[in-house]
């Protein structure tokens, strides 16, 4: 009987003790979640280039994470439980907070695709990119019809190209998406820029996709649209023309420190309360900056004037550059074609704009552009 109590007692010890490490692993495992919720969501980079105990700085990850053992006495005590049970092993390590963030992305999906699976349609847009180290990425993102009956875009997947043709993008990029996301409703449009390995009508990637969804529709981005006729436009324009070249040469002339400094003093005289305006460079390829760069000479026009003026009149290399610009903006030719251009571009601007909000409402941009 003895023997058989003691037994009892053991075994109930040896749950008490499994119930309690279950349950601080449980709280534990949902700090490091937040934790890692909070870098992913305001995309804050985890790794350092020196992670070992001797670093100064060992990366934002370790260091947040030595942060909250200092000053979170909750997340140091299941921290220090953890260690107790595992020794070495705290799930903060690159892999734990591979395999975490892993898990997080796969629940997203999961999600994801309970809500299209709910709509029973959809549409995708996709797009390809470098990233920063220069690999291409292929960019994957659904929008579909809610029960509130609101439109949802959601982001999928960033997926790695090889090559960037239209067999690579579907075969390795696209297909692999659906088969992953298994779902079951009807994949009924398709939206891209208008380049040829899109858009091409034989082996396009919109063709490709249509021999396996015939009823594919194909939507050439009308944000896209919009923004290549600007940049035509631009390019092609005398006056546009004259105008955009007087802003990169603005933009050569405050680019270097003293002058910049001049162009700055002369902001805070003028317009003490305003923040600070600077002389940008312009993109090619984005051509909103353009309108960025019209909108400061617009609004700084009185600053500019100054600023160029003082430089001219001083040693400065690029004197006779900012003489000639001071001259040049004067000119009632280059004033209306400023004015002008600013009022063309502050339109598109904000038509470009609203045609890439999630909740676009295509009859309000089509009054918007009749009106226009």
């Amino acid at each position: 009987m003895l023997a058989n109590e003691s037994r009892k007692q053991l075994a109930s010890g040896i749950c008490w003790i499994q119930t309690g490490l279950v349950s601080n692993n449980r709280e534990y495992m949902k700090m490091l979640l937040q934790y890692h919720q909070y870098f992913c969501s305001e995309e804050t980079a985890y790794r350092g280039h020196n992670e070992t105990t001797e670093s100064q700085n060992a990366g934002k990850w370790k260091e947040f994470i030595n942060l909250m053992l200092r000053t979170n006495p909750l997340f140091k005590r299941y921290h220090d439980k953890m260690k107790q049970r595992y020794r070495t092993y705290d799930y903060t390590s690159k892999r734990s907070s591979n395999e975490l963030v892993k898990s997080m992305a796969f629940e997203v999906r999961r999600t994801i695709k309970e809500q299209i699976d709910e709509a029973g349609m959809y549409s995708m847009l996709i797009d390809e990119c470098k990233d920063n180290a220069g690999h291409e990425e292929l960019a994957i993102c659904f929008r579909f019809v809610n029960d509130l009956e609101e439109i949802e875009e959601r982001f999928y997947e960033l997926a790695r190209l090889k090559e960037t043709d239209a067999a690579t993008i579907v075969n390795t990029g696209i297909l692999p998406a659906f088969e992953r996301m298994n779902t079951s409703a009807s994949l009924l449009a398709v939206g891209a820029d208008g380049a040829s390995v899109m858009s091409g009508c034989y082996e396009g990637v919109a063709a490709r996709l249509a021999r396996q969804y015939p009823w594919l529709i194909y939507i050439h981005c009308a944000a896209h649209r919009l923004n290549l006729i600007v940049a035509t436009y631009l390019s092609k324009v005398k006056a546009a023309k004259e105008v955009i070249e007087a802003y990169k040469a603005l933009h050569k002339v405050f680019n270097v420190a003293k002058h910049k400094e001049i162009f700055e003093e002369s902001q805070k005289e003028q317009y003490p309360k305003e923040p600070l305006m600077a002389a940008s460079s312009l993109t090619e390829v984005r051509w909103a900056c353009k309108f960025e760069g019209v909108n400061t000479i617009v609004r700084r026009f009185k600053v500019i004037l100054v600023s160029l003026q003082t430089i001219a009149g001083s040693t400065s290399n690029q004197s006779d550059v900012a003489a000639g610009l001071y001259h040049k903006m004067l000119s009632g030719r280059f004033i209306i074609s400023l004015c002008f251009l600013h009022r063309v571009l502050a339109i598109m601007n904000g038509l470009s704009k609203a045609m890439q909000e999630s909740n676009i409402k295509w009859i309000a941009i089509a009054s918007e552009m009749l009106a226009v």
